[in-house]
């Protein structure tokens, strides 16, 4: 199977640092090499910075290929609201590829292998709540619909959202009928917003159910993780039944997928737990790949996290000597009260 990255210039978070910091860099590797540990082929879309910078680095070869000119080529700024959409590459990735395709956040670790999952239609990431009514998950009448267009009466808005920091389709039908429906959507649809807003979730998350529905596959689909997250309330409201919590930040192997996600600014704030966390991930690079983790130890970035696994030797150690920290949030917000 092919897995496809998105790391284009308008998905890049405003207000965080550099994209290319410790965990977050550290995470995109860890994510491929994985993948590519299973037998999947990965693929990093991007533009000419990210390129430049992983040539510069030299860690190319994290990935099977990196493209850093279709989405450049395809995507049409005068067309398309790159500011308000700035997840848009992901649909122009998925319509210029084939099923069976998976999509995953570079922000996103999954720590098994998915092929037991892949003969479902479609996969995503977990449910996501959309009512009571938020900022993100919006009645459909508060929706900013582009001249001319208009929403289809067969979809059904009482439907739950589904997070898509993983997308998976297995047949063609399905993918290409979801692209069609969302460029539709995103095609002259010009409007000031924040970052994120409820057009861009509509997209992403609402609408990849509504179109699986109108297919008929969406008995077909399911999340990786059974759990609900509600954003008006800011914490999930199921268990998982497999892990109870799922503690997505944490980078360990028994929370079946780490995601950094919301976790981003705590994380730079909090220099201990990015100690615990890039050790953990060097780690499990110089089981992944040896030598991606001898260029790592050339860049001045990871020279902190080095130091401490040459000193301590192990991550238990290093946090009994007080470096280090596997607790992000000593009251967890995001468990199910």
């Amino acid at each position: 199977m092919n897995v496809h990255y998105l790391n284009w210039r308008p998905n890049r978070l405003p207000g965080t640092k550099d994209e290319f910091s410790d965990f977050n860099l550290l995470t995109m590797i860890v994510s491929s090499l994985k993948m590519r540990s299973y037998g999947h082929r990965t693929k990093l879309y991007c533009d000419s910075y990210t390129v430049h910078k992983m040539e510069e680095l030299h860690l190319s070869d994290v990935w099977n290929i990196l493209d850093g000119e279709s989405l450049d080529q395809q995507i049409d700024s005068a067309i398309y609201n790159t500011s308000s959409f700035f997840n848009i590459g992901k649909f122009f990735i998925l319509d210029m590829e084939s099923a069976p395709c998976m999509l995953m956040d570079t922000d996103l670790i999954l720590w098994e292998n998915p092929h037991e999952f892949l003969d479902q239609a479609a996969l995503f990431t977990h449910w996501e709540a959309v009512w009571p009514y938020t900022e993100w998950y919006c009645q459909k009448e508060s929706l900013h619909l582009p001249d001319g267009y208009s929403l289809k009466k067969t979809w059904d808005f009482r439907l739950p959202a589904a997070n898509t920091s993983i997308m998976y389709f297995k047949y063609d039908r399905l993918k290409n009928y979801y692209c069609r429906e969302t460029l539709k959507f995103l095609r002259h649809n010009f409007f000031t917003s924040k970052f994120i807003n409820s057009e861009l979730l509509f997209v992403e998350q609402r609408l990849f159910l509504m179109c699986l529905q109108e297919m008929q596959a969406l008995k077909f689909t399911k999340p990786l993780i059974d759990i609900v997250w509600n954003p008006a309330k800011g914490y999930f409201t199921s268990k998982h039944p497999n892990c109870s919590w799922w503690n997505f930040y944490l980078p360990d192997p028994s929370e079946h997928i780490t995601h950094t996600w919301i976790s981003k600014k705590a994380m730079e704030r909090n220099q201990k737990y990015r100690n615990y966390y890039c050790c953990r991930l060097l780690e499990e690079i110089q089981k992944l790949s040896p030598g991606i983790l001898l260029q790592l130890e050339k860049i001045q970035t990871f020279d902190s996290f080095f130091s401490l696994l040459h000193r301590y030797g192990d991550i238990p150690s290093i946090i009994e000597s007080g470096s280090a920290t596997d607790i992000l949030y000593p009251s967890s917000p995001f468990r199910t009260y």
